[in-house]
């Protein structure tokens, strides 16, 4: 009977008021959730790194930073690494030397406290960032007519301004342009060409995101000299005495660039001639025949203006007159 009495006693124990000791159990078990002692957890957070426009960095930094945050157990289970923003890292407000993060650059969820943040440790180091004037080399290849030759070429401008680290400025002696080619080039030509980036951190000074830099190549020419051989027909005229001795034709040399003397291929009799007797000034005295050579009017006059007889003229003593063999 006794034994009987237990379980009785601790049935009633454990449903009579059944709803006070549910409720108990509840309010217990938020008393513990909410009352639990703070606990620590690590996060890892990206590091945004915001450049120097007057200085180039050297070292190599971190790309994350771990964070340690401390917090009751409640918030801290509900965290993730996505609560927190980047650390917003600018690069004008770094010293050389040991990088240390400011910790109130990392903006901290409400309801947590940072204890610390763990990074790699480097030796921070710049290179300044100066501007430097360099001479443009143009690299073109030029081949004139067989007519013509080189004379040179003219870069304008002649010199640009870059912006880049000073070690890498310093390595550099000259711009090039892109390579260019013009073949059979008869007459001054200018070209625009682009100019190549001496260094990926290197940038033209005054120039807009995504503009090429460029500059103007003057190609300047000049035709090669040459010679033609001519037999001008000297075409006897009445003021000549029929007893006086005079070839039939004289060799004459044609000298001036290759382009205008080619003007006289093809052209039949391209120099003539102009001639007068010139009387004898004493009685005793021969008369001579003097003749002008002169080229053609079907030649153009700015091509004759640029082209040279030898010679220019001769005076034949009629009396006395050899012929040449």
């Amino acid at each position: 009977m006794a034994r009987f009495g237990a379980f009785r006693w601790l049935a009633g124990l454990l449903l009579n008021h059944w709803g006070t000791k549910t409720t108990a159990i509840v309010l217990a078990s938020v008393f513990f959730v909410f009352m639990r002692d703070d606990v620590s957890q690590e996060f890892t957070v990206p590091l945004s790194v915001h450049k120097d426009p007057e200085r180039q960095l050297l070292t190599p930094l971190p790309k994350t930073v771990t964070a340690e945050v401390h917090g009751p157990w409640a918030r801290i289970n509900r965290l993730s690494a996505s609560d927190f923003k980047p650390i917003e890292l600018d690069l004008k407000d770094i010293r050389e030397g040991r990088f240390d993060i400011d910790e109130s650059l990392l903006v901290m969820p409400p309801g947590v406290l940072l204890r610390g943040m763990v990074y790699e440790k480097v030796d921070v180091r710049f290179d300044p960032i100066i501007e430097r004037e360099f001479p443009v080399q143009a690299r073109i290849s030029v081949e004139p007519d067989p007519d013509y030759e080189l004379v040179g070429t003219v870069t304008n401008p002649n010199k640009i301004r870059v912006r880049g680290p000073k070690s890498v400025l310093q390595e550099i002696s000259n711009l090039e342009t892109d390579n260019l080619t013009r073949t059979g080039v008869s007459e001054n030509t200018q070209v625009m060409v682009g100019v190549m980036r001496p260094h990926p951190g290197v940038d033209f000074v005054d120039m807009n995101d995504g503009e090429r830099q460029k500059v103007a190549v003057t190609i300047t020419l000049r035709a090669k000299s040459g010679e033609r051989k001519v037999d001008v027909d000297l075409v006897r005229i009445p003021e000549i005495p029929s007893t006086a001795r005079i070839p039939s034709t004289f060799p004459v040399s044609v000298r001036g660039p290759l382009p205008a003397l080619r003007r006289l291929d093809g052209v039949k009799s391209p120099v003539t001639t102009e001639m007068e007797v010139i009387p004898a000034p004493t009685p005793e005295g021969p008369s001579a025949l003097s003749v002008q050579f002169v080229i053609t009017d079907k030649i153009p006059e700015e091509v004759r203006a640029s082209l040279v007889l030898d010679p220019p003229s001769k005076r034949f003593e009629l009396n006395e007159l050899p012929i040449p063999q």
